[in-house]
């Protein structure tokens, strides 16, 4: 016979038990919460600005090259290089005690609407700020040719213009941009960076009686050639924006082809071929036709917009899927435009130029420091990233508010995935600020 007392006893058992079992489920999830957590964070914080502050800008002469060695496609693919400038900017902060190198990161800025020197005013508070900050020196070219000749070439072509104001042709200008990209990063980094080009060009000896300006002068050459000495030009990549993206995954086939063995890795932003009728087009055209069969020999990552409608997109597919072989990463993120970085001309609010729709500009630096941390520094953990190993709960945020949709990374690839924002900025009524990785910590 059962009691009462009996069976109250048995309710509360399997009660306890049902509790129990429910606390160790509540931990369960909890710890695959932190875990999933974890993996949140792991491309978020490559958003976080660096421990070094501000950067020093150094601006350098280009000199020509003695040998003059025949082209074989229409000058754009020979070893001359013309005299030009470069700015350099480094990283500001290093102790002197701490022998840190700098990898280093040339920049290919677009050859429209605006002169190299503004194209890098424009990109420099959200791409060369970020990385000087953590711990690269950044190359950006800002003139081409004999500086003040006719036919110097300093971008500024306008919209529905086939030519720059002093009247060099956007044909010359695209093809003299290429070569000059790979003949100066080649000097750069084969004879420039702490050798003894650079020691020569820099007095830092003591001259008896000097006055108290001279002696500010050659301390300042001196922390030149300390600077120059500190960049790691064993390790060096290209970034481009728009149709510096394209000159910067031609530049990274053509120097890979010359056995440059420094160069780690591309980071195209919407790189554009060339879709507007006219020189655009046949340049684009005669550039991608010559340099699509050697892609594959220098490993890309790509980031675009869905709603890009400036030839990125479509300039994304192309370098992504022409080259079979090629080890690269393509993003898409769903709702951005062609406005990496706040222009007029591009596809931005023209009521609110920093609007950042989808994100893009938030997560253009982080793949970047992630793509560069694991390319140039050796970083296994961005590494993970950026072959998607960490499976694609990696790229989602705790909120919901990113997604994924769209990504995919060839080269053993684990197939086609794509990165999705479901914010499509203040155009659209939301807040861009809600998709800044910071937040989701």
């Amino acid at each position: 016979m059962v009691t009462s007392s009996s069976t109250a006893q048995q309710k509360w058992q399997i009660r306890r038990a049902h509790l129990l079992l429910a606390v160790l489920m509540g931990f369960a999830v909890a710890k695959n919460a932190r875990a999933n957590e974890e993996e949140f964070k792991a491309l978020f914080e490559y958003n976080e600005r660096g421990s070094y502050f501000g950067n020093t800008r150094i601006d350098v002469s280009i000199p020509k090259s003695h040998v003059d060695q025949p082209s074989s496609n229409s000058g754009f693919d020979s070893y001359h290089r013309e005299e030009g400038s470069v700015q350099l900017f480094f990283p500001r902060g290093a102790p002197e005690s701490v022998r840190t190198k700098f990898p280093l990161v040339y920049v290919c800025t677009p050859m429209h609407g605006f002169t190299f020197q503004r194209w890098t005013e424009i990109m420099q508070p959200y791409m060369i700020n970020f990385l000087t900050s953590h711990g690269y020196a950044v190359i950006v070219p800002s003139s081409i040719g004999e500086k003040g000749s006719s036919d110097e070439v300093l971008g500024a072509i306008l919209p529905n213009s086939d030519a720059q104001t002093n009247g060099v042709s956007l044909e010359d200008v695209a093809k003299r941009y290429l070569n000059f990209t790979v003949a100066s990063f080649t000097y750069l980094t084969n004879d420039f960076f702490g050798t003894a080009v650079s020691r020569s060009n820099i007095n830092t000896e003591y001259t008896p009686g000097e006055s108290v300006l001279d002696t500010a002068r050659r301390n300042y050459r001196t922390r030149m050639y300390t600077l120059y000495d500190r960049v790691d030009v064993e390790n060096a990549s290209l970034l481009g924006f728009s149709v510096g993206g394209a000159i910067a995954a031609y530049s990274g086939s053509i120097l890979k082809s010359r056995n440059q063995s420094n160069l780690k890795v591309s980071f195209l932003l919407a790189p554009t071929i060339g879709e507007r009728p006219g020189a655009a087009r046949k340049v684009g055209l005669e550039l991608w036709n010559t340099y699509k069969s050697i892609l594959h020999n220098n490993p890309s990552v790509i980031v675009t917009g869905t709603e890009d409608g400036m030839g990125g997109l479509s300039g994304s597919h192309a370098f992504y899927f022409e080259a079979q072989k090629l080890e690269a990463l393509l993003v898409q993120i769903r709702f951005a435009t062609h406005c990496h970085f706040p222009v007029i001309m591009s596809e931005c609010n023209f009521f609110n130029l920093q609007e950042d729709i989808g994100g893009i500009r938030a997560f253009d630096v982080a793949l970047a420091n992630a793509a560069f941390r694991y390319y140039l520094q050796g970083d296994q953990k961005a590494g993970e990233l950026i072959s998607l190993q960490r499976g694609i709960g990696s790229f989602k945020s705790p909120t919901s508010t990113w997604e994924v949709d769209v990504l995919a990374f060839r080269n053993e690839t684990r197939g086609p995935i794509k990165l999705f924002n479901n914010n499509r900025g203040p155009t659209f009524g939301q807040s861009a600020q809600r998709v800044m990785f910071r937040e989701m910590n």
